[in-house]
Parts: C-alpha cells; structure tokens; sequence
C-alpha cells in the first residue's frame, strides 16, 4: 500500500511539473509571426488597416495607439495590459513614429489551471480508494487468510472478525456455516471412529473365544481323537454351534456398519427443480467428459418447487451416475423428469447389461452385489445409500430394465 502512494505521488508531481512548465514557457512560434507583420505591416496597422490573419495564427488581436496622444491613464493599461488580463502580449515601437502596436497571443493556458486542478483532485480521489480498498478489502483478506488453514488443520473453535463489506460478511458467513458444519461433523467421526474401535476389540475377543474352540475340536477330529461315532457327532455339534455364536456377531458387525451410514442427518427446504437440473448437469459432466458418453438431459417444462436437502440429493444423484458408468457400457445415459401425483420422477438410464428379474428388487439392499458386476469393485453400498437418502426425504427411489439397459428413478414429492 504505502510503495503505490509513493508511486501515486511521484507520477502526480511529474504530471503538474510538466503542466506548470508547459504555461511558464509556451510555444514561442509565434514570434516569428509577429515579426513578419510588424516588419511588413506595421505602417497600415497604425492607419487602422490590420492585416487578415490565418485561422491558424496565434495572434490574437492587434492594437496601435499614439504615445503622444494618449491619456495617462489610458497608456498605463495599454502598457500594463490590464485590460486583457491572463493574456500574453507583446509592445513594438513603430520606427520613427510615436505609435506603439500591441500584439496579444493566444496562449491556450485558460485550461491549464483545470488540468492542474485535475491533476491534483484525481491523484487524491485514487488514494481514497486505494485507502478503502485497503480498510475494507486487503484487511478482512489478510486478517482471514489463516481461515482456511486454521480448517485444514482441523480446528474448528474459532470465528472470523466480522466486516460492514456485504460480499466479505457473506463469505465470511459461509465459512463460519462451513466451520460449525464441520466440528458438527467432527464431533460424529469421532464417536462413530471411538465406536468402531470398542466394537472392534470386543467383537475380535468374543470371535477368538469360540473360534479357538472350533480349532481345537476341528484338530481333534482331524488327528482321530475321537474313535466314536457319538464322541465325533458331539464335537461337530459343539462346532456347529461355535459358528452359530461367531455369526451372530459378525451380524452384529454387519448391523453397527449400516447404523453409521444411518447417522446422515438431511436438512429438507425447498428449491426450483431448475436448481436440481442444472447441478445434475454439472455432476455428469464433471464425471463423463473424458469418456465420451452420449449424453443428454431433458428439459423442464415446469419449474416446480421439490422439497429436498440439495446436497444430499446431490450425493445420490453422483452415486447413480457412478453406478452408470461403472456397471454399463459407456454408450448411453440420459436423465429425465416427470410429474405424477404431485411427485416428480427424476430417471437416469443407461446403456449396458441388465439386472436379472430376481435380483432387481435387491439392488437397494446394503452390501449387495448382483452377478452382472463382473469383476468391477465395489462394496454394495451406493445404492443402499441412495434409498435411504430418498426415504429420510420423504421420497423414494426404484430400478427397472429398459431397452438399452437399466433405469434408476427417484421420486420427491412437489
């Protein structure tokens, strides 16, 4: 800031120097001028025959008076030049004569004062806003650049000084929505992550008891401990029922999972179904411009109202289209919107294999896999998700076959 005043000032009296130079010491062609006609002309001058003057002359007006002849008071302002004030002239003597020509120039200088004004008011007014550029932008900038460093490093306590700047407040705010969002979120990382481990150790404890059991008997067996018929079905019993206990708790493992993807908490407003077309749009095209897919969204003929939380429709739409991609033939997809009965169907289809009739009605399922995945990885989660955000919303979500492959639709309510 204080190196661009420096600058500001230096170029200002640059400016004004030249401009003051520029009245101190003007054109001085017109002395050549003024000589010619006073050489050749001055005799009619004083018999009041003035010479025709060029457009392009500086000359601004002559004037000859008769020093014996004239008053005093009249020769002090012909000499003085008072009576042509801010004016540059010039005075010759007529060669033996009493007259005296009085040449006035046009110096052009009546704008310099105002350049001069100019030049002081505008070096002035950038510094005014190079000041408030510097109070109410550079400041809040710099007093909030360790925000975002502050975030990435996980803290989460502080706030941000507030500022009157209406863009910086609302971006400050944002941030401050993001902070309390994600010590929210933090908070329910760490329990679900303490949760986990205590699952864990205790599960991994219960697992080896019987599992330790099943070793032993399973080696007894093996070795020919067990001579009878009954002492062998004994221990496969015992065994059978081991495994029994062991895959209780995996259950319960299977059940604690699910129960922390069901910590998603949505927050239900209401947006144009507009908003929703335009981010499925950028979602696809951020994930499919590189594979040169034949895409294509319909257009909307009515802008209705959905109630839905935005960012969690959006995690359900990338997941669908994840799905679309991974599991199709990157031929196809199109997503299409429909009303009916006050709910609108939101349709992604793509091209590509289909699901088996007996195994469509499970693709919602947690941790299932159909047998047209192939070898493509993947844990049987997506879906499930999506189900379960479209349920939290009041909505709900379906597959089908088509033509060219599979179909998912969401439905919201209008």
């Amino acid at each position: 800031m204080k190196k661009n005043i420096i600058i500001i000032i230096l170029l200002w009296g640059g400016l004004v120097f030249f401009a003051v130079s520029g009245i101190l010491t003007p054109d001085r062609q017109y002395m050549v001028e003024i000589n010619r006609i006073h050489e050749n002309d001055a005799q009619d001058i004083i018999k009041d025959r003035k010479p025709s003057l060029p457009e392009t002359s500086r000359i601004q007006s002559i004037k000859a008076v008769n020093r014996k002849n004239l008053p005093q008071e009249q020769a002090r302002i012909f000499f003085s030049g008072s009576d042509i004030p801010d004016s540059l002239f010039y005075i010759y003597p007529v060669d033996r004569t009493d007259y005296f020509i009085r040449y006035e120039i046009k110096t052009n200088h009546g704008g310099k004062p105002l350049q001069i004004i100019l030049l002081s008011v505008i070096p002035l007014f950038v510094l005014f806003l190079l000041f408030r550029l510097e109070k109410n932008t550079m400041k809040p900038l710099t007093a909030m650049a360790s925000f975002p460093e502050q975030l990435s490093k996980g803290n989460y306590i502080f706030t941000a000084k507030q500022y009157k700047n209406k863009q910086i407040h609302k971006f400050l705010w944002g941030l401050d929505m993001m902070r309390i969002k994600l010590d929210e979120q933090k908070d329910i990382n760490l329990r679900l992550e303490k949760d986990r481990k205590t699952l864990v150790a205790s599960l991994t404890h219960d697992i080896k008891t019987p599992l330790s059991s099943i070793r032993v008997y399973t080696a007894a067996i093996k070795d020919g401990t067990y001579q009878s018929q009954e002492e062998i079905q004994d221990a496969l019993d015992i065994i059978w029922n081991k495994t029994e206990t062991i895959n209780l708790l995996t259950d319960e493992l299977l059940y604690s999972s699910i129960n922390a993807l069901e910590e998603m908490q949505v927050n239900v407003s209401e947006h144009y179904l507009e908003e929703l077309r335009q981010t499925i749009d950028k979602v696809i095209h951020s994930k499919i411009d590189l594979l040169k897919m034949n895409y294509q969204i319909e257009s909307i003929d009515a802008n209705y109202l959905i109630r839905a939380d935005m960012d969690r429709l959006t995690e359900a739409c990338g997941n669908i289209i994840e799905n679309s991609i991974k599991y199709g033939d990157l031929g196809d997809l199109f997503v299409s919107f429909r009303n009916e009965e006050q709910h609108l169907l939101i349709s992604f289809e793509n091209s590509g294999k289909h699901i088996p009739d007996t195994e469509i009605k499970h693709v919602f399922t947690s941790f299932y896999r159909g047998s047209n995945v192939d070898r493509e990885k993947g844990h049987g989660l997506g879906l499930y998700i999506v189900k379960k955000i479209m349920k939290a919303m009041g909505g709900d979500a379906f597959a089908e076959n088509t033509k060219i492959g599979v179909k998912i639709v969401l439905v919201l309510k209008i």
